[in-house]
């Protein structure tokens, strides 16, 4: 951290002005300021410390939540580890599924669990790299939301509520490959 966004973490009301300009929904600004304090207070109010918190969107429908808050990066990281290994997964033939495939499987769902722990973590660190750069127009623009993903995230979250995360789209997978039953 810089001597100028460790003030910013330093100063509450400060730190809550800077997170509105970057997140653009006031609504949130509150739950990502507390989660900020926590993590730079657990830094020794030196550096953000990688501490797990709690959210709901990113066990859910994590690629969605970070498209939304336009953390396209992480996006990509996340349906690339959940989806992709998943799909696979339903693209095998069933006939050669083995126990190593079972325990794998099962191995994906600590994938979402992380990304609830990690989630608030990712989004606030995103925000300090911004922050770095001393400039609240930079930090508007590269902050903010994409309204276009809270139709992903209904979209994905239909099934990842209905039958786990990664399950939900091993069954995709299987009825886009005529395997669905």
């Amino acid at each position: 951290m810089t001597p100028y966004t460790k003030a910013i973490f330093s100063e509450p009301v400060l730190l809550r002005e800077k997170l509105a300009i970057y997140l653009q929904t006031p609504k949130k600004v509150e739950l990502y300021a507390s989660a900020a304090e926590f993590f730079f207070s657990m830094g020794n109010k030196e550096k953000l410390a990688k501490v797990p918190t709690w959210s709901w969107y990113g066990l859910f429908v994590a690629p969605a939540l970070f498209m939304y808050r336009r953390d396209y990066v992480n996006m990509l990281i996340s349906v690339f580890i959940v989806v992709f290994p998943c799909y696979m997964f339903a693209a095998a033939s069933w006939e050669s599924i083995t126990i190593f495939g079972i325990i794998f499987m099962n191995f994906i769902y600590l994938i979402p669990i992380f990304y609830a722990m990690a989630a608030k973590y990712i989004i606030i660190s995103k925000f300090e790299k911004i922050l770095r750069l001393e400039d609240d127009e930079i930090l508007k623009n590269k902050g903010g939301v994409n309204e276009f993903a809270l139709l992903v995230g209904a979209i994905l979250g239909i099934p990842l509520l209905f039958l786990g995360s990664g399950w939900g789209f091993v069954l995709i997978a299987a009825i886009v490959n005529g395997r669905g039953g």
